[in-house]
C-alpha cells in the first residue's frame, strides 16, 4: 500500500499507527493532554470534540496545534451521540463545525460519519478536502457485528464517496463476530489496497483487532493517554509494547 502521509505520519506503512483520543472538556485541559501526549511516542491525536465544552472551537484548535508543536497530526472528530459520542447536533450545525475546522487550517485529518447520510457527507467531506484536509468515513455499531457483507459494502460505500481513510468500529457479541470483522477488513483490503482502513472490534474480546493491523490492512489504532474514547482501548504502553512483539521488534 502507497503510504497516507499527513504531517511526519505516514498511514498505511510498517506498524499500525497508534492515535491518542484527547477528551478535554476545556482549553486548560486540553492544552495539558496535549503537552503531555508529546511525551507518548503516539503518532498522532484525536480531538474528541463531542467531549469539549469551552466554547470556541477553532480557538481550541490553535491552542492545541501551539501544545502539540507542527509535527504530529490531528484528527478533527465530533461522536455524534447516534454513534457512541457524547453530544448531539444538527446537520447544519455539524457541517458549520467542520467547514469552520478545516478552514483554520490547525488539523489535518476530519472524521466524518457515513450515517448522517449521503446530501450532508459527500459535500461535506468535498469541502474539507478542497481546504487542505483528509477525510476519515466513519461507521460505528456499539451493539452488535453486522455482517461480512454488510460490513464490505460499507467499506466500498466509504470509497465511493471519495474517503481518504474508510473506519468500521463495531462491538462484537461472540468470537465469530471479531472474525467476520477481521476477515471483511482483509477482504477489502485485498479489493482496494490503495485506501487505507481502521477496522475496530470493540471490547476486551475485540482486543486482537487493535494489534493485527498489518494482516487486516488497518493503519491506525487507538490507545489511551488519560480517558478512553471507546470500549477496550488499551494504554499506549501497552499498546506499543504489543504491536513491538507482534512486528518483530519494529517502531
Amino acid at each position: 500500500m502507497k503510504p497516507l502521509w499527513v504531517r511526519n505520519c505516514a498511514l498505511g506503512s510498517g506498524m499500525p499507527k497508534i492515535c491518542v483520543p484527547l477528551m478535554a472538556k476545556t482549553e486548560e485541559e486540553l492544552r495539558a493532554l496535549a503537552r503531555s501526549v508529546r511525551e507518548s511516542g503516539a503518532g498522532l491525536v484525536e480531538w474528541r470534540v463531542d467531549a469539549y465544552r469551552g466554547g470556541d472551537v477553532t480557538g481550541a484548535l490553535e491552542a492545541l496545534r501551539q501544545e502539540l508543536g507542527e509535527e504530529m497530526p490531528i484528527l478533527f472528530t465530533f461522536r455524534t451521540r447516534e454513534e457512541g459520542g457524547l453530544a448531539g447536533i444538527s446537520g447544519e450545525e455539524y457541517a458549520r463545525l467542520y467547514r469552520a475546522a478545516a478552514g483554520c487550517g490547525w488539523a489535518d485529518l476530519f472524521d466524518l460519519e457515513v450515517n448522517r447520510g449521503e446530501a450532508v457527507v459527500r459535500p461535506l467531506l468535498r469541502q474539507v478536502q478542497a481546504l487542505g484536509g483528509k477525510g476519515v468515513l466513519s461507521f460505528h455499531d456499539f451493539e452488535k457485528t453486522p455482517g461480512e457483507e454488510t460490513l464490505l459494502t460499507l467499506f466500498r460505500r466509504m470509497e465511493q464517496w471519495g474517503a481518504d481513510i474508510a473506519k468500521i468500529a463495531v462491538m462484537p457479541r461472540d468470537n465469530r463476530d471479531v472474525t467476520t470483522l477481521l476477515s471483511a477488513a482483509a477482504r477489502y483490503s485485498g479489493e482496494s489496497p490503495q485506501l487505507p482502513l481502521i477496522a475496530i472490534s470493540m471490547g476486551q474480546r475485540g482486543m486482537v483487532s487493535r494489534l493485527c493491523g498489518e494482516i487486516t490492512g488497518s493503519c491506525l489504532t487507538f490507545g489511551t493517554w488519560g480517558a478512553a474514547s471507546a470500549p477496550g482501548q488499551p494504554s499506549v504502553d501497552e499498546l506499543r509494547a504489543a504491536l513491538r512483539l507482534l512486528h518483530g521488534g519494529e517502531g
